[in-house]
């Protein structure tokens, strides 16, 4: 094996046998506590080509971020104005390339200093994953 096949390998962030097709796929990062709420709304991205992965809090992101990119960060939070969240967002808007975020809430915030636009996760699971398939466009 080359060295730079080794080095590729260390930096792999997914688990063996889920490697991408070199530039084909888009990545998404769910951060929800809730894996049974994320089960048909992942199906449904993964039916249209995109990789989805999710981990249940921001302290579980990826070690190695930003070499980690995402294409989409969905997070899911009642309360978009919570420091670490909106931190989280400003960090990923400095990484060069920007990961684009969107936030899941159930209701609309006073105020979002993070910026990021928001779904609602009342909706049905199809018309969340085509909001989110319509902002990797």
């Amino acid at each position: 094996m080359s060295a730079n096949l080794k080095s590729a390998a260390i930096f792999n962030p997914w688990p063996a046998g889920k490697e991408l097709a070199a530039g084909f796929a888009k990545r998404i990062l769910v951060v929800d506590p809730d894996q049974q709420a994320w089960e048909v709304r992942a199906r449904l991205l993964i039916a249209q080509g995109y990789v989805v992965r999710r981990i249940g809090c921001l302290a579980d992101a990826p070690p190695r971020w930003p070499r980690c990119l995402y294409d989409l960060v969905v997070i899911s939070t009642e309360e978009p104005a919570r420091p670490e969240i909106v931190e989280f967002c400003q960090k990923l808007g400095q990484v060069q390339p920007p990961v684009r975020v969107v936030l899941l809430t159930t209701k609309s915030p006073d105020q979002n200093p993070s910026m990021a636009p928001i779904i609602f996760r009342d909706r049905p699971a199809a018309e969340t994953a085509a909001d989110i398939a319509r902002l990797l466009r």
